[in-house]
């Protein structure tokens, strides 16, 4: 599937940006992947027609964005990156001389969380409303109604910026009966609750390796937040209380620094002259 949407992606750069074909490419991947794993997506994007791969380490790529936006870069950077689906942390060395980062040590996180991860417990606290108020589920035939999933990720992502929202929606009818409409107000304090073990779990992982690094004598002097995820406003709080005096920081790019930081690799890498394109497997 990762060749299929590589020679997809190289297809679409060539036809809809460059008028040209693009020989080059930047594909960032999870600092957790293995030599082996790197060695597949390299061979996958040979194989789709690229003369020219470069596998960049998404935290590394971050790190490269934030400096290069003019942010003040310390010896030693932390990126907490909470996407969609995982969690990753990273300590990064930034070495003045040849002015590149690399893992300091190994890679921590979390496979299985992040937005996703909050778009369903609110989905399931809505779950358990309709059962009690209308007596029926979002979904009578138990399966994830990803309708009614969207919506819960729009009310989500208002809860960034509001104290309070309203989850609207008919569901789908059941036993031949007309869609019934489902309407609830959500408080970001219930919404923090909902996801509130999962955010401590991501905060503890970045106390333990803000401990790790300096026991090996790497003191963490920047925190930098990177993905969707880590606007939620619990983020900020609960890392603030866990790990202080560090404070964490939340840039205008976190959402695609990982894209940003491995076009900013391709300019250093190749230049301008020929045309070049990123990509990033998580």
């Amino acid at each position: 599937a990762v060749r299929e949407i590589l020679s997809k992606l190289k297809q679409d750069a060539e036809e809809f940006h460059f008028q040209e074909e693009v020989k080059r490419a930047v594909i960032t991947c999870p600092a957790k992947f293995d030599i082996l794993e790197r060695q597949a997506i390299e061979e996958m994007a040979l194989a789709t027609g690229f003369e020219e791969v470069e596998v960049l380490e998404e935290p590394v790529a971050a790190a490269l964005a934030y400096s290069e936006d003019g942010q003040k870069v310390g010896s030693y950077l932390m990126v907490y990156d909470l996407g969609g689906g995982t969690f990753d942390l990273a300590v990064i060395h930034y070495d003045p001389d040849d002015q590149a980062f690399k893992l300091a040590l190994p890679p921590s996180g979390i496979r299985t969380c992040g937005g996703d991860d909050f778009d369903l417990r609110l989905y399931y606290h809505c779950d358990d409303i309709a059962r009690s108020d209308l007596n029926r589920a979002i979904n009578p035939q138990g399966q994830i109604d990803h309708r009614f999933l969207r919506e819960c990720r729009k009310r989500k992502e208002n809860l960034s910026a509001m104290e309070n929202t309203t989850i609207s929606a008919y569901l789908d009818p059941s036993n031949g009966d007309v869609p019934v409409l489902f309407k609830q107000e959500v408080q970001r304090t219930k919404f923090e609750d909902l996801i509130n073990d999962l955010v401590r779990k991501t905060s503890q992982l970045t106390s333990n390796m803000i401990d790790d690094a300096d026991a090996y004598s790497f003191p963490v002097d920047t925190l930098v937040l990177i993905g969707g995820s880590s606007r939620v406003p619990l983020v900020d709080r609960t890392l603030s209380e866990t790990i202080k005096p560090l404070e964490p920081t939340k840039w205008g790019n976190q959402d695609y620094a990982v894209a940003l930081g491995a076009a900013y690799y391709t300019q250093r890498k190749w230049g301008a002259p020929m045309p070049h394109t990123t990509y990033s497997i998580s």
